[in-house]
């Protein structure tokens, strides 16, 4: 953003040493200091400031910039800017394990399967009540429910669900995870997990 900040000389005498001054931007241009202000004359600073993360969690951008001389006292004067924030979450499902009680190494029936749910804020202010579920799994472990995730933090769900007979007629198992919080809606992400039938084995009669 850019400010300009100008000072008038509103008394009836010229003014010596008029500095106008603002410690929150840089300065890229103006006329302070001015050795001499004429009455009715200006002395100018005109700067630029960034807009940070902080800003955008306060809410707002308070800029005060001053004038004095020699013979005046210093005057002052604020500008208040709304900051508006960009609240965002990304949710990432996961597979993470297979207990694969039956060890043939692919997803059968009674094998147990851990699930992961990874909620990021990607946006540029805190999330607050970032609530990470699914409703397929049980959960075993995780941080959600989360009062507040800061920017580039993560809220997570951990679970199990055990691979029935359905699934492996199916041929695969549809699993959608979810994260929400008050400042943004709802997010999903879906993992595929193909199943199968336990292979058998063949004996040939002799």
């Amino acid at each position: 953003m850019t400010y300009t900040i100008t000072v008038t000389n509103t008394g009836n005498v010229p003014l010596t040493n008029v500095v106008v001054s603002d410690p929150l931007m840089t300065p890229t241009g103006g006329t302070t200091p001015c050795a001499s202000v004429a009455v009715g004359g200006t002395c100018t600073l005109i700067g630029t400031y960034t807009v940070t993360a902080a800003d955008v969690t306060t809410g707002s951008i308070s800029n005060t910039g001053t004038g004095d001389s020699n013979e005046t006292g210093p005057d002052t004067d604020t500008v208040n800017t709304p900051v508006v924030g960009s609240p965002a979450l990304n949710t990432v499902k996961a597979r993470t394990g297979n207990a694969d009680g039956d060890g043939t190494g692919t997803v059968t029936q009674g094998d147990v399967l851990t699930y992961t749910i990874t909620v990021t804020n990607t946006g540029n202010v805190p999330l607050t009540n970032v609530v990470v579920t699914d409703s397929l799994i049980t959960p075993t472990g995780g941080t959600t429910p989360c009062a507040s995730v800061a920017v580039g933090g993560t809220c997570t769900l951990i679970g199990t669900y055990t691979v029935t007979a359905a699934d492996v007629t199916t041929g695969s198992i549809s699993n959608t995870g979810t994260g929400d919080s008050n400042e943004t809606g709802p997010d999903t992400d879906t993992v595929n997990t193909q199943s199968s039938a336990v292979p058998r084995s063949t004996r040939s009669r002799h």
